[in-house]
């Protein structure tokens, strides 16, 4: 995929099942995203952010400012990463739109309640609830992945 017939501001996707990295494309092959491996928000190539991995990517749903949006994105460089108040989908949702939120982490605890309900009100032994609440967890993530291309 060349880099340059993404539209700036356009959110980057990478398939690392059973979760879907997130970053946005900044330009002239920049990308910033919010790295667990590298425990902080960054700014890479564009081939350093897919690691060799295919990219799907979505223009955003409104024009972007190029230069407000590489403003924006380097006043968060180095932020560091948190798996459940700012991982990369919070980050890549919060640079575009305002609002950080992660459909993945809702997904996959809103999953896991829902395991551990069904798994009291059947009385399920310990082992069998956390089976029950990590499978549906995981399924409720894979499901809510599969909606986002």
């Amino acid at each position: 995929m060349n880099a340059c017939q993404i539209p700036v501001g356009s959110r980057l996707l990478i398939d690392l099942p059973p979760i879907r990295h997130h970053g946005r494309y900044l330009g002239n092959g920049q990308v910033v995203h919010n790295s667990k491996k590298n425990g902080m928000v960054c700014i890479e190539t564009f081939e350093a952010f897919s690691g060799g991995k295919a990219i799907h990517w979505m223009p955003p749903a409104n024009p972007i400012d190029p230069a407000r949006l590489f403003a924006m994105a380097r006043s968060f460089v180095g932020k560091p990463y948190s798996l459940f108040d700012f991982n990369c989908e919070h980050f890549a949702n919060l640079l575009v739109e305002g609002k950080s939120s992660s459909k993945q982490i809702t997904a996959a605890l809103g999953g896991i309640s829902l395991g551990v309900l069904i798994a009291t009100a059947k009385k399920l032994s310990v082992r069998q609830s956390l089976l029950l609440a990590g499978a549906m967890g995981l399924g409720s993530l894979m499901l809510v992945n599969s909606f986002e291309r």
